[in-house]
C-alpha cells in the first residue's frame, strides 16, 4: 500500500514536471501579448468634384500599393449647411453616411478612377469625404474633404 501512494506520487510530481518544462520550453517569444497587425489601406487624396446646375460628379484615385488591394469599395460621408447659412458657422461639421460603392460599378470603365453622381438642392452647400474599405470592417483614413455649392462652380 505504501509503495503504491509513493508509486502514484511520483507519477503526479513526473507529470507536474514536465507539464512546466513544456510551458517554459515550447511556448514561443516571451513578451506582452500584442495585437495581430491588421490590414492598413491608404486614403485618397485627389477627392474632387465637378458641378453641373444641381448635380455633381465626385471624382477620385483609387489608391494603390501596400494593402490597398484589398479594397473593396468606399463608404461616402456628407455634412450640408443651407444656403441662409442658418448654421454655427463656427461649429464643426457633422458628417452622415451618403451611401457605399462597390469598387467595380464605381469605375465606369476607367479602373484606376471612382466616380459618383450627386443629385441635391440648389443653393446648398455640401462637404463630402470617402473612406475605402475592405473585409472584417477595415477602413482607410477618410479623404480630403471636398465643398462645394449646387448652382455654382466648385469651390476650393
Amino acid at each position: 500500500m505504501i509503495e503504491a501512494n509513493r508509486a502514484i506520487k511520483v507519477i503526479c510530481l513526473s507529470i507536474t514536471g514536465l507539464l512546466l518544462v513544456q510551458g517554459f520550453v515550447a511556448c514561443g517569444k516571451k513578451g506582452p501579448p500584442v495585437a495581430p497587425q491588421g490590414l492598413k489601406l491608404q486614403a485618397v487624396t485627389d477627392l474632387r468634384a465637378e458641378v453641373a446646375g444641381c448635380e455633381a460628379v465626385l471624382r477620385w484615385t483609387i489608391p494603390r500599393g501596400g494593402d490597398n488591394a484589398a479594397l473593396l469599395g468606399f463608404d461616402l460621408q456628407r455634412a450640408e449647411q443651407d444656403p441662409a447659412g442658418t448654421g454655427c458657422p463656427d461649429c464643426p461639421l457633422t458628417f452622415r453616411p451618403a451611401g457605399r460603392i462597390d469598387i467595380k460599378a464605381g469605375t465606369h470603365g476607367q479602373p484606376e478612377q471612382m466616380a459618383y453622381r450627386i443629385k441635391g438642392t440648389c443653393g446648398f452647400r455640401y462637404f463630402y469625404k470617402v473612406a475605402g474599405f475592405a473585409d472584417r470592417d477595415v477602413h482607410s483614413p477618410d479623404s480630403n474633404v471636398v465643398r462645394f455649392e449646387l448652382g455654382r462652380p466648385h469651390e476650393e
